[in-house]
């Protein structure tokens, strides 16, 4: 079988300063290293995989026929609307996006869905990127959740939240909401 993704090229944009060749991810007002101003300019650059690349991963595709169904446990969330949705409940490893208008409920839900796993003696990392850790405690106070095995942070920086997440090695991490974090290498912040 053929792959179409082999030595597929992949391109990024950079900024690489005229007068060094320092390369940055965002443009910059004045070089770092040779303090040259107004020096840079956004070159787009390829980053390809090689096939040998993709097989030494493991990223070969496969005929979906021929994949194994494999039974994985779940965890049944106290909503029974929820687990339906969720396929019977919540799948370890599984990454789930929670979408919806402003002001309907979601960041509450999720709020709720952190009770429901800390009462069974699951850690549980909470990370908002909007909300401060008053905001939340006054919401889980309305809701009458105690917040025992639910840990808070208010934090946008990724890199930051990598790092908790890291630490504490939660069975549930929420990221309240996904759009507001960033990286500081990468050009583009919320």
């Amino acid at each position: 079988m053929k792959s179409h993704n082999q030595g597929k090229s992949k391109f990024k944009n950079i900024f690489i300063c005229q007068q060094c060749g320092k390369e940055s991810p965002k443009w910059l007002g004045r070089c770092p290293d040779c303090q040259a101003w107004n020096s840079f300019i956004e070159t787009r650059v390829t980053l390809s995989r090689t096939p040998s690349q993709l097989s030494s991963r493991g990223n070969r595709p496969q005929e979906l026929s021929q994949v194994e169904k494999g039974d994985f446990p779940r965890f049944h969330l106290g909503f029974a609307e929820v687990n339906r949705v969720l396929g019977g409940g919540l799948v370890p490893g599984s990454l789930v996006l929670v979408g919806g208008e402003p002001g309907i409920g979601k960041s509450t839900l999720l709020l709720q869905i952190s009770a429901m796993m800390a009462e069974n003696n699951k850690v549980v990392a909470y990370i908002s990127g909007e909300e401060s850790i008053n905001q939340v405690k006054l919401r889980s106070e309305r809701l009458g959740i105690g917040g025992k095995g639910i840990y808070f942070l208010s934090e946008p920086d990724l890199a930051a939240v990598l790092e908790c997440l890291e630490e504490l090695s939660p069975e549930l991490a929420i990221i309240d909401s996904i759009q507001t974090m960033y990286l500081e290498d990468v050009a583009g912040m919320p």
